[in-house]
């Protein structure tokens, strides 16, 4: 994609064997690939694109229509389970039939409700969201590219829906 939209970048080779420590600090994960740019570092490849796509609008790649990117999503074989009741490209990192039953217990909050109460506060575009289990409490963990590209992470209590914590991207 980079070289599609004409993007001048520095590729910097891995031993996935034996990946660096300065490697491991900016891809949590030790995942590649891993997009530096200004104050940002990307990793997971659909959320690259996604992010590429968002800062440099001026050669579109990716289809704006939530149902297209849905598709796209769907095609990349994320295996994730997607908030279809929003109808954003949200990728969800987890079991989609425990989460049903999660909603249906009331033990958490649709992630419509969360991403809605988010993005009222927080104007930007959900890239991803992962549900995690933190010390016995179920956390919505969700990365968005906030206005000016700038990446960012909150922690969002699943079942209240209150903030816990930010992370912004910045090295």
């Amino acid at each position: 994609m980079l070289s599609e939209k004409q993007i001048p970048f520095q590729v910097t080779e891995i031993d996935l064997k034996n990946k660096p420590d300065w490697f491991l600090k900016i891809s949590p994960y030790g995942k590649v690939p891993v997009l530096q740019h200004d104050d940002a570092v990307v990793y997971e490849s659909a959320v690259i694109n996604e992010y590429l796509d968002e800062v440099f609008p001026d050669v579109p790649m990716l289809a704006d229509a939530p149902a297209e990117r849905l598709h796209r999503l769907a095609q990349r074989g994320l295996g994730a389970a997607l908030d279809l009741e929003r109808g954003d490209a949200v990728q969800a990192v987890v079991d989609q039939d425990r989460v049903r039953d999660l909603r249906q217990q009331g033990k958490i909050l649709p992630l419509s409700v969360i991403v809605d109460r988010l993005t009222d506060k927080h104007p930007g575009r959900i890239l991803q969201v992962e549900l995690e289990n933190e010390h016995g409490r179920r956390v919505y963990e969700i990365q968005m590219i906030l206005k000016g590209g700038i990446l960012r992470t909150f922690h969002v209590d699943a079942h209240t829906g209150e903030i816990l914590s930010t992370t912004l991207k910045e090295d």
